[in-house]
């Protein structure tokens, strides 16, 4: 008789997917210019600009901790 085979438990499944949707990311986002996840050192004078820079930057810096890459 053979054994049984033990079941895939949600969590396990759950790690799964996981897994593969946090390689997708990965992947997808090779497929960028490396200028998209690059934080722009510049200061602009109009201040409406800086503010859409610095929260473009923050969101680059989520994206890259996400991706569990360095600034390079």
């Amino acid at each position: 008789m053979a054994a049984a085979k033990p079941r895939r438990t949600q969590v396990e499944a759950l790690d799964d997917l996981t897994a593969q949707i946090r390689l997708s990311n990965q992947l997808n986002a090779l497929a960028l210019p490396a200028a998209v996840l690059k934080h722009d050192p510049k200061t602009y004078t109009n201040p409406v600009t800086q503010t859409a820079v610095d929260e473009k930057n923050q969101r680059r810096a989520d994206v890259r901790a996400a991706l569990g890459w360095e600034q390079s």
